[in-house]
């Protein structure tokens, strides 16, 4: 077997080869556009989407014994995803 190549990202960097304004033309001129309307709708999605979560965990109680850990560990997964884009949003406040 031969040896492990190693790479140190600090001596191997080799700097891209395009500008910043040519990376912004790559990208359709309708996605720098800014629509509060369409914003605050993704808000109250994700808001929505925590307040069902949340009421499906006070349900959890009412499943078999065997499906209540499962459950948990399926909302906290899930709430913490959909928690993600809003304490994203908060962060950039």
């Amino acid at each position: 077997m031969g040896a492990k190549q190693v790479v140190d990202p600090e001596k191997d960097f080799v700097p891209p080869d395009f500008t910043i304004k040519e990376l912004r033309d790559c990208v359709p001129k309708h996605c720098f556009e800014r629509d509060t309307l369409r914003s605050f709708s993704y808000v109250a999605y994700d808001m929505c989407g925590v307040a069902f979560l949340a009421f499906c965990a006070s349900h959890i109680h009412l499943l078999p014994l065997a499906l209540r850990a499962p459950a948990w560990v399926l909302y906290w997964v899930s709430q913490g995803i959909v928690a993600t884009g809003l304490w994203v949003i908060a962060h950039e406040w």
